[in-house]
């Protein structure tokens, strides 16, 4: 009997280990959230942007950005008041979320003058390098892991972008002489619009759970509705005016309630999983663009366009399976540490 008790008083009070495990389940099955949210976001971007061409030719890109930002303030405006939280954030957040609104507003222009420079095809192409930009910049700046199948999915996505975008449009554009310097303003612009997306994304991150997701929405709204009406000016499109038609009301309530939503789960995406892992799964956005513009708009798919669909979405699938077999490996299951009983023998 002593023996036995000895043996018992060994015993420690709490398995580490096995609360590790449970935690790294916890932190997996949240891993696993984050990356479906920014799924979905991917989805509704793509669904307002197709909201937004549709519209942009009686609307100016300024108008439905300010109309946009107006919607997402006012909604983080509410649900900070029905929650009370301070829409600006904790004072440790808050030049964070400043430099999130900033860079949102620098990514939006950049993009309006990227497709004012470049056609569209060659636009997506360059922006959507963002997800490569972002896990590159996340493992410098925010010391996130970066693995080899980091790597290989990301560049398995690019080479889905580009098939998307139409390689040979890229390449006629390449081979003419004219427009050179045009082009070279394109490629900037669309290069600093992937950098400042990418710099919003680890903004939001850095953030973490400090503030809530609405902070982060109207820190965006905050600085680009007021920037984008100073951009309406200078650019001669005013932003202060009602839509004058039913067709211009539907397409600034549908854009601005896409964005809402697009933006809003990026937010909780990037709090709840690593930028590096939810990053590429943004690239859902041109497969689901390409699929609306046949579904809604009448554009007729290319060979190209649906082979790179389909990469895109199998690297996505794919770095979302490593990620998950990479945490489950993290802690092997431990043997319990009590000992096992041994039979009573019947009196």
């Amino acid at each position: 009997m002593g023996s036995a008790g000895n043996d018992l008083e060994k015993l420690p009070l709490l398995d580490v280990k096995y609360e590790s495990r449970a935690e790294t389940k916890a932190n997996s099955r949240r891993a696993v959230m984050g990356i479906a949210l920014m799924c979905t976001a991917s989805v509704s971007f793509a669904a307002m942007a197709t909201t937004v061409r549709w519209g942009s030719t009686t609307l100016s890109s300024p108008y439905l950005a300010f109309t946009r930002a107006l919607m997402q303030g006012l909604f983080a405006l509410v649900y900070c008041a029905k929650f009370r939280i301070n829409p600006f954030g904790p004072k440790e957040a808050r030049a964070v979320l400043a430099l999130r609104g900033i860079t949102g507003f620098m990514g939006a222009t950049s993009y309006y003058f990227t497709l004012r420079f470049l056609p569209i095809g060659d636009a997506n192409a360059l922006t959507f390098t963002g997800p490569i930009i972002t896990m590159v910049m996340a493992s410098v700046f925010l010391g996130e892991s970066f693995r080899s199948f980091h790597v290989f999915g990301a560049a398995a996505a690019s080479i889905g972008v580009i098939l998307v975008a139409g390689p040979n449009e890229i390449i006629k554009n390449l081979r003419t002489s004219e427009g050179g310097t045009t082009r070279l303003i394109g490629t900037c612009c669309a290069l600093s619009q992937a950098v400042c997306s990418s710099m919003s994304y680890l903004a939001i991150r850095s953030v973490g759970d400090k503030a809530s997701f609405a902070c982060s929405v109207f820190a965006f709204s905050l600085y680009v509705a007021p920037l984008m009406a100073v951009e309406g000016y200078i650019l001669g499109t005013p932003v202060f005016m009602l839509p004058r038609s039913g067709r211009e009301w539907v397409v600034v309530l549908l854009a601005g309630s896409f964005a809402l939503l697009a933006n809003s789960l990026l937010s909780l995406s990037l709090q709840m999983v690593e930028a590096s892992k939810s990053g590429p799964a943004r690239n859902l956005q041109l497969l689901f663009a390409f699929l609306f513009g046949w579904l809604f708009l009448g554009e007729t798919p290319k060979i190209e366009s649906i082979i790179g669909s389909c990469i895109i979405l199998s690297a996505i699938l794919y770095i979302g399976y490593k990620t998950l077999e990479e945490e489950r490996s993290e802690y092997p299951d431990a043997p319990s540490p009590f000992p096992p009983e041994t039979p009573t023998p019947d009196m």
